[in-house]
């Protein structure tokens, strides 16, 4: 079953439900809180909060990347997460992300699903290494089930981005 087969419509329906609940309950924590150092509620818990934020909303990803990159810069955040949050608040802006994180399937006319546009191609790979990242952009790409094009251009701005 891939991303895109009809089987795939109801798995993402439940996984909206549940990012919806997820969501509400980590933004009460995080307004009273703030976001959780990995020293303070250990990898699993602030990778959960991570993963939350990152299914939410581009205004809510943008009021808490800063505070993601000053934990990832000491540590107590992983500076991966920083990236691929940074990546897919550039993509749901329409600009090119640096890292390599995100794929789409509304850039091409045709629904193919292709990583989204990078700022930096050739450079893309180095950035990746210096943060930790194991694989390549092109390694990602085909995990992903995704077609990797180092030119590939943005769509156009009149295309509606979920």
């Amino acid at each position: 079953m891939g991303l895109d087969s009809p089987a795939a419509g109801p798995l993402f329906q439940q996984m909206h439900a549940t990012d919806s609940v997820n969501q509400a309950y980590v933004r009460r924590l995080l307004a009273t809180t703030g976001w959780p150092a990995r020293s303070q509620v250990g990898d699993t818990a602030a990778g959960a909060v991570f993963l939350v934020v990152q299914h939410a909303s581009r205004a809510v990803m943008t009021q808490y990347l800063p505070t993601l990159r000053r934990l990832a810069r000491h540590g107590e955040a992983w500076a991966t997460d920083a990236a691929m949050m940074e990546d897919r608040v550039r993509m749901l802006s329409g600009r090119k992300q640096r890292y390599g994180t995100q794929t789409a399937n509304w850039v091409r006319q045709d629904g193919t699903r292709v990583m989204w546009p990078i700022q930096k191609p050739a450079r893309v790979n180095y950035y990746r290494h210096q943060l930790g990242f194991p694989t390549t952009v092109e390694q990602d790409a085909a995990d992903l089930g995704a077609q990797y094009d180092p030119h590939e251009r943005l769509p156009h701005p009149r295309v509606v981005m979920p």
